[in-house]
């Protein structure tokens, strides 16, 4: 690999002493892929189609959490 972009971390906020960021051929951003209209508008797309997929009973896209979706699905039995 000749670089790397890398937009997400383990540990956010990134510290400025973290080793990936010595390197030359890295470019490190704080999540700017999101910061596009097309993505914010896209973002809020999906954020309108989860809400209207809970409010009906279904399972929100991109939801990652199966538990809460087991324990309110249960506490609505």
């Amino acid at each position: 690999m000749c670089g790397a972009g890398l937009d997400v971390f383990e540990h956010e906020t990134v510290s400025l002493n973290h080793p990936l960021l010595t390197l030359s051929n890295v470019v490190a951003l704080s999540h700017i892929i999101s910061a596009s209209i097309r993505k914010r508008k896209r973002m809020a797309q999906l954020a309108v189609e989860n809400v209207r997929k809970g409010l009906l009973g279904q399972t929100p896209a991109h939801w990652v959490i199966e538990e809460a979706i087991r324990a309110v699905r249960t506490s609505e039995s």
